[in-house]
């Protein structure tokens, strides 16, 4: 049981500096991947950049995943599930259309408010964070996005995960670091004792506070904690 996402993101870090990483940057996944991944960062000492990512449901069914889509036109599908409740090509590509949309609109926004530019991951090491990871699509989604801006390598980095989840991205991926593996895992909030919504104010906190931790790492060090405890617990 993590006590926050903060509290989950410091031992995440830990874990993480035994890893031997290439100039890291952390990515922290939209909306509640980026407390944590903030926090590795601050572990690290490493620069935080996020990837919006917005899962694709069925239809008719909100509670069914078919897949996920990232900034840049990246789609990850579950085919098996999409077979299985013969959806039709339009309906498919009608739900990629407007999520896309809306994953645009998002990286745009907090990154105007924020003020924080994508930062380049050509030829760096990428640790990819969620909050949790109960099913791989939105990894997947987001793994294929970061790829295309010629990453060195990509490594997942959790708190926990369903153990199909961490079998299915695996394969495109450098390493999968979890600090707790389930066999099934139907709720991530259960695994907090503390977990609010993250609301994308929270976000552009926590970008403007990487920023100026880079540019003044004495002042940040400073506010970190008064970030944590404000927003965040």
């Amino acid at each position: 049981m993590f006590s926050n996402r903060c509290d989950a993101g410091r031992q995440l870090g830990e874990a993480l500096r035994h890893e031997s990483l290439v100039d890291p940057v952390i990515v922290g996944m939209w909306r509640g991947g980026i407390p944590v991944a903030a926090e590795v960062a601050r572990v690290l000492e490493a620069p935080l950049d996020l990837c919006v990512v917005r899962k694709l449901h069925a239809p008719d069914d909100p509670a069914t995943t078919i897949g996920a889509v990232a900034e840049h036109g990246a789609v990850y599908l579950d085919d098996a599930e999409i077979d299985h409740l013969a959806l039709t090509p339009s309906e498919v590509d009608e739900l990629i259309a407007s999520e896309l949309t809306a994953v645009a609109s998002a990286g745009e926004l907090l990154r105007v408010e924020a003020g924080h530019a994508p930062i380049s991951l050509r030829g760096r090491d990428v640790v990819l964070v969620d909050d949790g990871m109960a099913t791989a699509a939105s990894a997947c989604a987001a793994v294929r996005t970061i790829r295309k801006r010629d990453p060195h390598a990509i490594l997942i980095a959790t708190p926990l995960a369903a153990i199909d989840a961490v079998q299915s991205i695996r394969p495109a991926v450098s390493r999968v670091v979890s600090l707790l593996v389930e066999p099934m895992l139907c709720s991530i909030g259960s695994r907090y004792a503390s977990f609010p919504p993250v609301s994308d104010g929270d976000i552009v906190v926590l970008l403007e506070d990487s920023r100026r931790r880079r540019a003044n790492p004495a002042t940040s060090r400073a506010t970190a904690q008064d970030v944590r405890d404000l927003h965040l617990t």
